[in-house]
């Protein structure tokens, strides 16, 4: 069952299938998740929020979202257990917000422990500025994801309009060497992730490098390690991607303490 607070005020989910702006793709939103009653990060998906409403020439309405999250979760009675919320922003003749909250089920938790397989695919947006912000026209993003999953993947590696790796549909990508961790550069066409951003900083505060590196997925080999990371899985690692398989890197220290400090099964603490 998934709940909805529409400008603050709550309301039939029926209703907002009638909104323009949510018909067609005209607004940005955030996913967060929710556990034991906290939003986790939200100032970071706010600010990201903020982003992406100046990218439509809009702003953010002024509320108490942290406020709001907690009503819902005592409203539906699932305070305290993992959960998605979601706001969304739209324009109307003024901006509005959608609220949504629903149970989250996160991935098994065998795939934290063995890793996941990636299928590929020629990113939607890479060469549109549209790919810097969470755009709630997200139907290219979901045709590429439910074609990997047909497949047997947990989803598609997206490759850039040069034949770089940029991120997945829902994730942002690490790759790890042994010593040293790259991501795909920020300023390319890709979502800059709010999970991506708790686990650099965390990786600094450990001594680590962080290094933008333009990669393509030929430059990969079984030597190194490849994570995924978004705000509700946490970070995951990468088994194979097509027919280039990576090597199990959890038993690795910084890479057990990454998954077992962000991942939904067990504690974290948040920013």
């Amino acid at each position: 069952m998934r709940y909805i607070c529409l400008d603050g005020e709550y309301v039939n989910p029926e209703r907002i299938k009638f909104l323009r702006a949510l018909q067609y793709g005209e607004g940005v939103f955030e996913t967060i998740r929710v556990k034991e009653g906290i939003p986790e990060y939200l100032k970071l998906h706010l600010k990201r929020l903020g982003e992406g409403a100046k990218f439509l020439n809009t702003a953010v309405p002024d509320a108490d979202y942290e406020s709001l999250i907690r009503k819902l979760l005592k409203k539906t009675r699932i305070n305290g257990k993992l959960a998605r919320a979601k706001i969304i922003l739209f324009n109307g003749e003024s901006p509005h917000f959608c609220l949504t909250l629903e149970p989250y089920a996160p991935p098994d938790r065998d795939n934290y422990a063995t890793g996941v397989k990636l299928s590929t695919g020629k990113h939607p947006y890479c060469e549109s500025e549209v790919a810097k912000i969470k755009s709630i026209c997200r139907l290219p993003y979901m045709e590429l994801r439910d074609k990997a999953v047909r497949k047997g993947c947990f989803d598609c590696l997206l490759i850039g309009c040069e034949g770089k790796i940029l991120e997945s549909t829902v994730a942002n990508l690490f790759i790890w060497d042994g010593k040293n961790f790259f991501i795909p550069p920020i300023t390319s066409h890709r979502l800059h992730g709010i999970m991506e951003i708790v686990v650099v900083k965390e990786l600094k505060r450990d001594g680590f490098r962080v290094r933008e590196k333009r990669i393509k997925l030929k430059d990969l080999s079984s030597k190194n390690g490849l994570l995924i990371t978004n705000s509700l899985i946490g970070v995951m690692p990468v088994r194979a991607v097509g027919k280039t398989t990576f090597r199990n890197v959890t038993g690795e220290t910084i890479i057990r303490k990454l998954i077992n400090k962000f991942s939904p099964y067990f504690q974290t603490k948040p920013l």
